[in-house]
């Protein structure tokens, strides 16, 4: 599925004419989704197993909303699917434009649909999954 979101945000990106690497913003695209399904398995997760509270970190200084030790969780948190992706996508991308390039009538519809509904369909429930399980 993520060899799909690749080779059609890559179709979407390469026919604008500002973009100079519709293959990095593809890449970037499938990392963010990587990390928008991680985020809703951590608070489904949370949700039913009660294991994060928020609590903050005994070296917490408290100045900001946002701490130095937040940003080196997230880092280590998208890292592996950054990796991963650079792994399975961003290093195959000319086998997969060939893959998807054949492509043809029903096919290539039926896999530019579903290319949409994920991408929709992701971003709602991550957020939504965000907005509603929030208290827990």
């Amino acid at each position: 599925m993520y060899k799909n979101i690749y080779y059609w945000a890559y179709s979407f990106y390469a026919k604008k004419k500002w973009e100079k690497d519709p293959e990095v913003i593809a890449y970037f695209l499938v990392c963010f989704i990587m990390l928008f399904h991680a985020a809703i398995i951590f608070v489904l997760l949370n949700f039913l197993f009660d294991f994060y509270h928020g609590q903050t970190f005994p070296w917490d200084t408290g100045k900001g909303k946002y701490s130095f030790e937040g940003l080196i969780i997230g880092i280590s948190i998208s890292l592996p699917f950054f990796i991963l992706s650079y792994i399975f996508i961003y290093r195959k991308k000319t086998e997969i434009m060939q893959e998807y390039k054949q492509l043809k009538g029903k096919k290539q519809v039926r896999s530019k649909i579903l290319f949409w509904v994920y991408i929709v369909v992701s971003v709602v429930l991550c957020f939504g999954a965000l907005l509603f399980f929030r208290e827990y």
